[in-house]
């Protein structure tokens, strides 16, 4: 198997390390109640990239001995610093993206259910159902923006449409 040496800095390691780490976490972002190990296919890059960290300057990133064969782990420097800031954001803006563009379809499937269209919908009904769909969703965005959920009501058990 064809090896590959490369030189990098103190500094580009600990670049290195962050980027594994917000790729670990994603590769292990499934459910939160699944008993799944971290993926082991990036697993073992992981810990290689784990254990040698104290021989590059970042002990500070890991916890755990390199020597002792046991896992290595992230330190809280490492979860809290700047990955961690890039993880939070990503997570936040992808609950605010997913939930405007759900609102919106279902607004627009109600829109549809009143005013059925025919059988087979042809390419324009199509991209004015993507239209629709980015015109809603960007009120959402908007409204949230400006109020966060502060005027979101959920009437459980209601068949009302909003």
């Amino acid at each position: 198997m064809p090896r590959m040496k490369i030189s990098i800095t103190q500094k580009e390691y600990a670049r290195l390390l962050e980027l594994a780490y917000m790729g670990m976490w994603v590769a292990d972002s499934r459910d939160e109640g699944s008993d799944d190990a971290p993926p082991g296919r990036y697993e073992a890059v992981y810990q290689m990239l784990l254990r040698n960290a104290p021989v590059m300057g970042c002990a500070n990133l890991v916890q755990g001995d390199p020597d002792s064969g046991a896992p290595m782990e992230e330190s809280d420097e490492l979860e809290d610093g700047r990955a961690g800031e890039l993880i939070e954001k990503f997570e936040n803006d992808c609950f605010w993206d997913e939930l405007c563009d759900r609102l919106a379809e279902r607004d627009l499937e109600r829109e549809q259910s009143r005013n059925p269209a025919k059988d087979m919908p042809s390419e324009e009904d199509f991209a004015y159902g993507m239209d629709r769909v980015d015109e809603l969703s960007a009120r959402y965005r908007d409204e949230f923006m400006k109020h966060d959920l502060d005027n979101v009501i959920v009437l459980f058990g209601s068949d009302r449409l909003s």
